[in-house]
């Protein structure tokens, strides 16, 4: 079974590795730069973070000894939603660990106190099929992307 490991500085590399994978960011359509001068500032905005702002964790299978995804969550300000992030490595995909993941996520926001997450999803990433299965809602959508929802 997977677990949720908040990560110590130097295991952000794995963070590092999915966004500089162009597989892992396909529905992206391009990489993220994570580079290790940026790492201080985000373990201290966001893994270190009050949990009712912000929220990370890596994701731990203890089978494959080796992590497979992330998950998160930020208090957007101007809108008071909660943002979700739900990324799961290219190569560990289709292995069941994002239906875990987003189990894992509602159970933590929930245990937090918060009623729902919201998440925008390009209309060329299929993973809003996924999260529909899994109770999200669409609640817009302009001409790239979905807003959707799910209550908690």
């Amino acid at each position: 079974m997977p677990e949720l490991i908040k990560p110590e500085r130097s295991e952000l590399s794995f963070r590092r590795k999915m966004l500089e994978n162009l597989h892992t960011m396909s529905w992206l359509g391009h990489t993220i730069s994570f580079p290790k001068e940026k790492w201080d500032c985000f373990y201290q905005k966001t893994v270190m973070a009050d949990p009712e702002e912000r929220f990370y964790r890596l994701i731990y299978c203890p089978g494959c000894n080796d992590f497979v995804g992330s998950i998160a969550w930020m208090l957007d300000p101007e809108t008071g939603r909660y943002e979700m992030e739900l990324l799961i490595d290219a190569s560990r995909r289709l292995c069941g660990y994002g239906r875990w993941a987003l189990g894992a996520l509602k159970s933590a926001a929930k245990k937090q106190g918060i009623s729902s997450l919201w998440v925008r999803i390009a209309k060329t990433n299929t993973a809003f099929e996924f999260l529909e299965k899994y109770g999200f809602v669409r609640a817009e959508e302009d001409e790239s992307s979905y807003l959707e929802f799910c209550e908690l």
